[in-house]
């Protein structure tokens, strides 16, 4: 039932997703996405970034992108039954996505974002 909720979700967090299916026409190159739904199997394969961006471009999602799948994930559970605790994790997952952009505001101001520096 999970992967239903994001049945026609095109991105997430700025990334296309790939709806993969037992008929492989529907996504002809699901291999360039880094967020892959395999609705035959209930799964989601994502793809991390590895190395910065800088050094070998884009090349998968960051962990803010996995807590905006989870996010997106518990939006659709609440549209079905709507639970005060999914509202809660929520908030709690919008407080680290803060943590995380303050980070990067943080490191642009130092002149370190891109790079392996602290």
């Amino acid at each position: 039932m999970s992967l239903e909720i994001l049945e026609g979700v095109k991105s997430i967090g700025g990334f296309e997703v790939a709806h993969l299916r037992p008929d492989p026409s529907t996504d002809p190159d699901p291999l360039k996405k880094f967020i892959r739904i395999h609705h035959r199997f209930h799964t989601i394969s994502i793809q991390l970034q590895n190395g910065t961006i800088p050094d070998v471009g884009v090349n998968g999602v960051q962990v803010s992108t996995i807590i905006n799948i989870a996010r997106e994930l518990l939006n659709g559970f609440n549209k079905i039954v709507h639970h005060d605790e999914n509202d809660n994790a929520i908030e709690c997952l919008n407080g680290a996505l803060e943590a995380l952009n303050r980070r990067l505001k943080d490191r642009i101001l130092r002149n370190v974002e891109g790079t392996m520096k602290e």
